[in-house]
């Protein structure tokens, strides 16, 4: 079913669910509570990213209670940003919302971004939250990783920006014609352009459980996201390697004068021995990098969906698919 096709609300919350499931309800409390202060017209769509923890019994409850609660079920985990995909491709909406799932990003923000949004004109805004109940060990690897993503990769990422945030139909429809396998969210939305707003909002400390996103994974998602989005780390390399052809260049001719001028031979084997190894570890880098991106086209142009949908709460969603 096309989005035409789909009844349209005024606004939509995205929240992928990994875990959380002591806090879910409430979560859906507060959400309702604030959404019904914007409007009668909203949907609160739960994806369930299939995490340890049986979530999925509590969102079905939930939306069966409340029409406008809708829970999206996926074949296995996915990952937090094919969750947050399902969501913004299921929903049909005027403005859409997507949060996570642990009450650090506030339900009754909602109503702070919609409000900046409409004053302001503007078709997107960030909620900018401090890190004051981040430890130190986390604060550093959000550093590190959003540096890394700036410098290498051009994306416009902040360590005080995540995924909470809201925006209209018009960047909905944008993110929706991107078909990257590797998806970060942050990453394409700031990718699109459009006017983005700010907002300051408060950052409460984690009332269940510990974040997914461990240093090792920062990383991996870092390195990932580098590859997926830009080849510039190809353009470093290359250039690092004719410094490095210069370098041996410009050494020759020392090694030839010293011998024509001043008849001094050589040196012995063993520093032969260091350029070729150092020489050969560039190459391996080199044709590592070559191969890395190599494989990311073949991933890509197998054309596998980013997530699969296993079950919804509701029936036209099932009839989508046949």
């Amino acid at each position: 079913m096309s989005d035409t096709l789909k009844p349209k609300t005024h606004i939509a919350v995205i929240v992928p669910v990994y875990n959380s499931l002591k806090t879910l309800p409430e979560l859906i409390d507060r959400l309702e509570a604030t959404l019904s202060t914007i409007t009668s017209d909203y949907q609160i769509v739960l994806i369930d990213d299939c995490g340890p923890q049986p979530v999925w019994p509590v969102i079905a409850m939930h939306a069966k209670r409340n029409p406008r609660i809708v829970g999206l079920r996926l074949s296995r985990n996915f990952g937090q940003h094919a969750a947050i995909t399902a969501g913004i491709k299921f929903a049909n909406s005027d403005w859409y919302v997507v949060m996570d799932c642990d009450l650090q990003d506030r339900p009754e923000d909602v109503a702070l971004l919609y409000q900046t949004a409409m004053s302001g004109n503007h078709d997107s805004v960030l909620a900018v939250r401090g890190d004051e109940d981040v430890g130190t060990r986390k604060k550093l690897g959000s550093r590190v990783f959003n540096f890394v993503l700036n410098k290498l990769a051009d994306i416009p990422v902040s360590t005080d920006v995540g995924n909470y945030r809201i925006f209209n139909q018009d960047m909905a429809e944008a993110y929706r014609m991107y078909n990257e396998q590797m998806r970060l969210f942050p990453a394409l939305m700031s990718h699109l352009g459009f006017d983005v707003g700010r907002v300051e909002v408060k950052r409460p400390a984690r009332l269940e459980g510990k974040s997914g996103y461990s240093f090792s994974k920062l990383f991996e998602l870092a390195f990932d996201s580098i590859v997926s989005n830009t080849i510039k780390p190809v353009y470093y390399i290359a250039t690092f390697g004719f410094l490095v052809a210069l370098a041996a260049i410009l050494y020759t001719v020392i090694l030839v004068v010293r011998k024509l001028v001043f008849g001094i031979s050589a040196e012995g084997w063993a520093s032969t021995m260091a350029a070729i190894l150092m020489l050969g570890g560039i190459q391996i880098l080199v044709t590592s990098f070559v191969g890395i991106y190599v494989g990311k086209v073949f991933f890509q142009v197998k054309q596998r969906p980013s997530y699969i949908l296993r079950e919804t709460t509701v029936d036209r969603i099932k009839a989508d698919m046949k």
